[in-house]
């Protein structure tokens, strides 16, 4: 299975990224302003959710979860 994980990795390469979780943190679909520009000074429309922090970030990369050490194990978060 593929995961979304936080990175800093390509942070600035649009101005406005942001990144306030941790490095690897798993991610989710969060909130978006409805009337927001994909490139607004808010973000939300680009930007997904940490599960632990519950922070954003606009920058992030997809994962293999055997990568995280969890494969082949049924995992419930």
């Amino acid at each position: 299975m593929k995961v979304l994980v936080a990175t800093r990795r390509t942070q600035g390469r649009r101005d406005n990224d942001f990144n306030f979780c941790e490095e690897g943190e798993l991610l989710i679909y969060g909130s978006e302003c409805d009337a927001e520009a994909v490139d607004g000074h808010c973000g939300c429309r680009r930007a997904l959710v940490g599960m632990t922090s519950g922070k954003a970030t606009t920058t992030f990369l997809v994962q293999g979860s055997s990568a995280l050490g969890f494969a082949g194990e049924s995992c419930l978060y």
